[in-house]
């Protein structure tokens, strides 16, 4: 019985929680100030995450580019999420921007590696939205 406890103390510190109240506070100024895209709403189990999807401005798009943002930011953020997020669509890219799981502010870096089955599960979402909805 002791080495089931080892066992499960031991996976329990690989699995590091995503901090939700941050992930609503960057939900909700995206939102406010969203100006070019719309809104997606995407789940993974229970937890509801935010993207940003815009649409090429062409007639024919080249694709979709899916774009991650660094960690403990959003997928909005400036300068570099959003010129991709709204200048590709000028390109004859859509863009679908996704908000991945954040760690409380000054979180170590390395505690994202343990976020990655999360990280993982988003972008798995998104592309199956993707499939679902007709987008390349």
């Amino acid at each position: 019985m002791k080495y089931c406890f080892l066992f499960l103390a031991a996976w329990i510190g690989l699995v590091q929680a995503a901090d939700d109240k941050r992930e609503r506070i960057y939900a909700a100024v995206m939102l406010q100030t969203l100006k070019v895209g719309e809104p997606v709403w995407l789940k993974t189990g229970k937890q509801k995450f935010l993207n940003l999807y815009t649409q090429t401005e062409q007639q024919k798009s080249l694709g979709t580019a899916i774009i991650l943002h660094d960690q403990g930011t959003f997928a909005n953020q400036a300068p570099l999420i959003y010129r991709l997020r709204t200048e590709l669509p000028q390109h004859r890219w859509t863009t679908l921007s996704l908000q991945l799981p954040v760690l409380e502010d000054g979180a170590p870096d390395e505690d994202y590696f343990k976020l990655e089955r999360q990280a993982l599960a988003r972008i798995e979402t998104a592309i199956t939205f993707l499939k679902n909805n007709n987008i390349e």
